[in-house]
């Protein structure tokens, strides 16, 4: 049986994952974001291909096979 000091190094190890994962994700939008609102006259298909390439990472990290 875990002991309150184990039980606390776990509940903070776990917010401290939390904390990282909820960075990334924002990065992810932030990401994301700046290749969807890209006029028309500034896109090109390499914006499209980067928005590809984070599909299938993101894909990849959930265990998700590509269709």
């Amino acid at each position: 049986m875990p002991t309150p000091r184990q039980k606390n190094r776990l509940q903070d190890a776990l917010m401290t994952k939390r904390a990282r994962i909820d960075e990334l994700l924002a990065l992810v939008q932030t990401q994301a974001d700046s290749h969807f609102n890209c006029g028309p006259e500034h896109c090109h298909w390499g914006h499209a291909g980067d928005l590809d390439h984070l599909i299938a990472c993101l894909e990849n990290a959930l265990g998700i096979e590509r269709q």
